[in-house]
């Protein structure tokens, strides 16, 4: 199934909720049905690594703080980050967890860890420890990642890269249920897409 873009969606959405699409529809429903469609993709999107939203990146420490030297854009934060590899290692980077880091030395990469949130900046929602680790070209921090970051939901031109089915009757349903709709016909759309969501 080809993705659809925002606009065709709400359009979708608008037919399966049996209002009338186009120029006499209501225009706060458009916006607040484009408010719940981005929700639902957010939330459909994470519900597993999906292959098409996945990408793989290469970058560089900085040696010091721990920190990646070019932005790495993420929508969600560290929850976008699936793996951080060193080089050609097959395993990846374990998380730092509650342990004291202060006794970790030595140049090589060991651990990952979330910053904190007023801490993140382009570089990235993690730094390595130790702080001191360093990369190469031949071998970076190879890191498998969602990357979804640069897409403009609120731009009606822009292409959701996610099943049409999944998000047309979740929206749907939220809708319907937030109007007051029959209880029937927000479990029937609700089920629609749920049903889809666990085929794809």
């Amino acid at each position: 199934m080809a993705y659809k873009t925002v606009s065709t969606l709400v359009q979708d959405v608008i037919r399966r909720l049996r209002q009338v699409p186009g120029v006499g529809t209501q225009t706060y429903a458009e916006t607040a049905i484009t408010d719940l469609l981005i929700e639902t993709y957010i939330m459909a999107s994470r519900h597993r690594w999906w292959d098409n939203l996945m990408t793989w990146g290469s970058f560089q420490l900085d040696g010091v703080n721990g920190r990646l030297t070019t932005a790495l854009a993420l929508r969600n934060g560290f929850d976008d980050v699936r793996a951080v590899f060193v080089g050609n290692n097959a395993h990846k980077l374990p998380i730092l967890g509650s342990q004291n880091p202060n006794g970790l030395r030595g140049s090589y990469p060991r651990y990952i860890e979330p910053i904190k949130f007023a801490d993140v900046s382009a570089n990235g929602p993690f730094r390595v420890w130790p702080l001191t680790a360093v990369t190469t070209s031949d071998k970076p921090l190879n890191i498998h990642y969602r990357d979804d970051s640069t897409l403009d939901f609120t731009n009606a031109a822009t292409t959701m890269p996610f099943d049409a089915v999944v998000l047309v009757n979740l929206t749907a349903a939220k809708y319907a249920a937030s109007d007051g709709a029959n209880p029937g016909d927000v479990l029937r759309l609700e089920s629609v897409g749920q049903d889809r969501l666990m085929q794809v």
